[in-house]
């Protein structure tokens, strides 16, 4: 399950987190059903090594210019209350935990150790993770 951010709980929610956190902003588009249910699988296979959070659409206008998002959906990664890092497009379980791999270092090693790994389509699968034990990122 993802945590809904609002102007009244962002600090709280993000930035004074104690696990990284991995913020989405989805417009409310014919795409966000789809965006909302790979946010799902990702806060499910990761629960306990990243919180995902999903920012409202009320507190978008105001954020979008703090945080210089042009385009939608952006995903971005706060650690310890720092922005680490951005990606923008649609994204697919596969490139949200490729995102999460390349951005926080210790995060492959907790991959592997939950053992999952994810079919071509994105989709989780329960098994050893190949490219984290080579220690190279998802093709």
């Amino acid at each position: 399950m993802f945590t809904l951010v609002r102007a009244d709980n962002f600090e709280t929610e993000v930035l004074e987190e104690g696990t990284p956190v991995l913020l989405a902003y989805v417009r409310q588009d014919h795409m966000f059903k789809e965006q909302t249910e790979v946010l799902e699988r990702v806060a499910r296979t990761y629960h306990g090594g990243v919180k995902v959070c999903l920012l409202d659409e009320d507190f978008a206008g105001s954020f979008r210019e703090k945080c210089d998002i042009k385009g939608a959906p952006t995903y971005l990664i706060f650690d310890a209350g720092e922005k680490m890092g951005r990606m923008l497009g649609l994204a697919n379980g596969k490139s949200l935990t490729g995102f999460l791999v390349r951005t926080l270092p210790h995060f492959q090693k907790m991959a592997v150790s939950l053992g999952k790994r994810q079919d071509r389509d994105g989709d989780f699968k329960t098994s050893p993770v190949p490219w984290a034990r080579e220690g190279m990122g998802p093709e």
